[in-house]
């Protein structure tokens, strides 16, 4: 290992001070966590981006078909309108026929 600050164990030569050696195996597994994450950090990101993209056309796609849905009651509601005032008209045209004769 050649740590200098170590007290070792005099026959074998291992770390006998155990806080020290707790420390060492943090700092280890903080690098290798660290080296290891990293890949899988970015596909976490990159997974959350593209669900975050999904979302937004999601939204976007609900949001055209509101308005579809909206244009054609509107178109509906105009025709519908039209064909009453039609009626009406019609109506009227044959009680002035009526009228005259």
């Amino acid at each position: 290992m050649g740590w200098a600050g170590a007290e070792r164990n005099k026959q074998d030569g291992r770390i006998r001070n155990v806080r020290f050696l707790r420390f060492l195996i943090k700092i280890d597994l903080k690098l290798n966590n660290s080296n290891n994450n990293k890949s899988s950090k970015k596909k976490r990101v990159k997974k959350k981006k593209k669900k975050k993209k999904k979302k937004k056309m999601k939204k976007k796609k609900n949001k055209e078909k509101k308005k579809k849905k909206k244009e054609k009651k509107k178109k509906k509601k105009k025709k519908k309108k039209k064909k009453k005032k039609k009626k009406k008209m019609m109506m009227m045209m044959m009680m002035m026929m009526m009228m005259i004769v």
